[in-house]
C-alpha cells in the first residue's frame, strides 16, 4: 500500500490507525495550520490546511501537485517528538519526498514546499502527592 492510499484509509505507514486522542491522551489542545507550496518555496499565495483534535493531521501532509508521484510530507514524527519532550510550540517547514517525471525516464525532486506552525497544551501532569495519616 502506498502512502497516498494509506492517507485516504486514514492508516500509518506502520499499520492499523488509533484515534490521536487515544495514541496521546496527555494532549488537550492541537491546532496547526499547514501551509503548502506546490511550485515552491517562493510561492506567495499557498494553500492552507487547518487541523485540531476532532481532526488531527495524518502521519503524512499528501503533496497536491498532480505532477508528483507518490509524495508527501511527513508530520508525524515531528509531533510525536514534541509531544515526547512536552514542547507546545514549533513552526517548521520541509519539502515533498515525491518525485516527477520531466521526460521519459528522467524524474527530478518535487518543488513542494511545506511550512507548519503546531500549538499543543497538554493535561497536567499527575503526582501522587498524597500521605498516608499519622498512625496513632
Amino acid at each position: 500500500m502506498n502512502k497516498r492510499v494509506a492517507n485516504e484509509r486514514g492508516l500509518s505507514l506502520f499499520g492499523q490507525s488509533m484515534p490521536f486522542t487515544q495514541a496521546f491522551p496527555s494532549v488537550e489542545i492541537l491546532k496547526t495550520t499547514v501551509w503548502i507550496r506546490p511550485h515552491g518555496r517562493t510561492e506567495e499565495n499557498p494553500q492552507e490546511r487547518h487541523f485540531d483534535l476532532r481532526r488531527p493531521p495524518g502521519e503524512y501532509i499528501s503533496c497536491p501537485n498532480s505532477e508528483c508521484t507518490n509524495g508527501g510530507w511527513c508530520i508525524g514524527d515531528i509531533i510525536r517528538q514534541m509531544i515526547a519532550t512536552r514542547e507546545e510550540h514549533r513552526l517548521v517547514d520541509g519539502v515533498c519526498n515525491g518525485r516527477r517525471r520531466t521526460n521519459v525516464s528522467e524524474f527530478r525532486a518535487c518543488p513542494t514546499h511545506f511550512t507548519a506552525e503546531i500549538d499543543l497544551e497538554y493535561s497536567p501532569e499527575t503526582t501522587d502527592d498524597t500521605t498516608l495519616p499519622d498512625p496513632i
